[in-house]
């Protein structure tokens, strides 16, 4: 917070008008501006020093691969924008399906939404999943609109998401109990197309019981066939589906001395869904 409203406060400087300041003024206006100094200062060291953050805090946020992750599960981002969005004066509509485009007749521009119940709401500005088709009237200034909308035509969804939810007894990376993980394309199986997204959360944020980890499974695909391979893939290179099955590997091959046995967490349940990219914001 002390980091933003540091922002808050240069920008807000830099846009007043340039007037004559007393000393004591000029060196509140520093105190509370970020200096070319400032720029070239390594990062880590203008947390310490100008945000005062903890060390604690410092080497969290200057690590590699620093995440962010919510309590109580992945359900509380869009929680957490939608009163975001609230705070601005936005709205939020779940439920409502968008049947038209609002224009303004005389120079044919966008200008709104139209929904099924006939309520309109008005923007500047539009964002459209690629299963919308854009009418004609917006692209050809010559098409004129009916009654001052274009219905929505929306195509059959050409992309889609598989996705898997898994709960298991251990992390799948020793020593780290929340993390982000990615597999390339082509990593786990020939006929991977898209990277596969691997979520990991454990109890200390609320997300499952103490002694389980819950994993969410991701990968955008055009062929759900395949989707659906690829995140199997991944849930057999990281987890076991038995006990026994790591002790007979073990009792066949002793390890050697010195050698650290990785045994893969076993999976206690699992389930897989698609997602269509069928969203209108």
């Amino acid at each position: 917070m002390r980091f933003f409203k540091l922002l808050q406060a240069h920008y807000h400087s830099n846009s007043k008008s340039s007037t004559t300041t007393s000393n004591e003024e000029e060196d509140e206006n520093n105190s509370i501006k970020i200096t070319p100094e400032d720029l070239e200062t390594p990062f880590v060291e203008f947390l310490t020093r100008k945000i005062r953050l903890s060390s604690k805090l410092t080497s969290f946020r200057g690590a590699t691969g620093a995440i962010l992750y919510p309590i109580y599960g992945q359900g509380e981002l869009a929680h957490f924008f939608c009163r975001r969005a609230a705070i601005m004066g936005g709205v939020s509509i779940t439920q409502m399906p968008v049947v038209g485009l609002l224009v303004d007749k005389d120079v044919g521009n966008y200008k709104g939404i139209k929904l099924v119940t006939g309520q309109e709401l008005f923007s500047h500005q539009l964002i459209l999943a690629p299963t919308f088709v854009i009418p004609p009237g917006l692209t050809t200034p010559s098409v004129s609109p009916q009654n001052g909308y274009y219905d929505f035509v929306q195509q059959d969804a050409r992309e889609k998401v598989v996705r898997g939810i898994c709960i298991t007894d251990n992390s799948f990376k020793p020593d780290v109990v929340n993390c982000l993980v990615f597999y390339p394309p082509k990593s786990l199986c020939p006929d991977q197309m898209t990277s596969v997204r691997i979520f990991q959360l454990s109890s200390n944020v609320r997300a499952c019981p103490s002694g389980m980890f819950v994993i969410y499974l991701s990968t955008i695909c055009g062929d759900v066939v395949q989707g659906k391979r690829s995140v199997n893939a991944a849930i057999e290179a990281l987890f076991s589906t038995s006990v026994s099955r790591n002790s007979e590997d073990i009792s066949r091959d002793p390890p050697r001395e010195n050698t650290v046995v990785k045994v893969k967490p076993t999976l206690l349940w699992s389930t897989l869904y698609i997602q269509l990219h069928n969203l209108i914001h």
